[in-house]
């Protein structure tokens, strides 16, 4: 869970696009040792009728979620390259979330 609470009397707009969440319990002076190097490519962005998934780490989760919070898309995989079909999904915004081992990438994309 992760909430983020912004306050402004200036108009301050306040906007996360990519999001990386490590699971686990992490401790230490040297944690970024202990986390994966873990990267993801999501194309085309806009994306009319599919999107790719590429990572240099195997993909074993991804789930798209529409502007509503609703889960419009799941599927598992052992891959590192993953093809979505997005033609049933309606024009609009959308989170993808990646999940890499205990890695969790969040990615916005459009669908045109």
């Amino acid at each position: 869970y992760v909430a983020i609470q912004c306050v402004s009397y200036d108009a301050f707009i306040f906007m996360i696009d990519d999001l990386v969440i490590h699971q686990g319990t992490i401790t230490g002076i040297d944690d970024d040792q202990v986390i994966e190097n873990v990267t993801t490519n999501i194309y085309p962005n806009p994306a009319r009728d599919k999107i790719t998934i590429e990572s240099n780490k195997i993909i074993d989760e991804v789930m798209i979620y529409n502007n509503m919070g609703q889960l419009v898309y799941s599927g598992e995989f052992n891959n590192n390259q993953v093809l979505i079909n997005t033609s049933n999904l309606i024009t609009g915004m959308y989170l993808v979330q990646v999940k890499i081992g205990e890695v969790i990438e969040v990615s916005k994309i459009t669908v045109e």
